[in-house]
């Protein structure tokens, strides 16, 4: 319970508008850390966070395929997280996001965390491809197929049923 109610003060429910997107990353490289630093220091708004993972230890000791989280050899996490109250800020922040991300995600290993995947205007399929590795993928293609073949269940990050 501790664990998700930590961050309610700054997540304050019914308050804020968020968009985030988040990617892995190899190393921090001296240029991902560049823009790490340049776009933390300058947020477009006050509840507007740069959050750096640290990842490995128990989640790079499972391989790949034995669960449906695929990416178990990035060192690194690094997401934009958009938060900000006022509807007219919405195309700044989200800019703001895009742009951070992509410059870091240019540095990362190519895919992104499906939590943080950013997708009010996108196709909901954006990003499921380089989330899972293709045989991941594939199972939950057929997971899918069984237990929603009419994809009832299709809002966020889409995984589409197996034909």
């Amino acid at each position: 319970m501790g664990v998700q109610s930590a961050f309610d003060e700054f997540f304050r429910r019914g308050t804020l508008r968020s968009y985030w997107k988040a990617t892995y990353l190899e190393e921090l490289s001296d240029s991902a850390i560049e823009i790490i630093v340049d776009k933390a220091r300058n947020r477009p708004s006050a509840r507007t966070f740069v959050v750096t993972f640290l990842m490995g230890g128990a989640i790079n000791r499972i391989a790949a395929e034995d669960t449906a989280y695929s990416e178990r050899s990035a060192k690194w996490m690094v997401s934009m997280d958009g938060n900000w109250e006022d509807e007219k800020d919405d195309d700044k922040v989200v800019t703001w996001v895009r742009d951070a991300w992509g410059r870091v995600h240019e540095h990362g290993t190519g895919s992104l965390y499906l939590n943080f995947s950013g997708v009010s205007d996108e196709a909901v399929t954006t990003g499921v491809e380089s989330a899972f590795d293709k045989a991941n993928l594939q199972r939950l293609e057929e997971i899918k197929a069984h237990y929603d073949p009419d994809n009832f269940f299709r809002l966020n990050n889409n995984i589409l049923p197996k034909a």
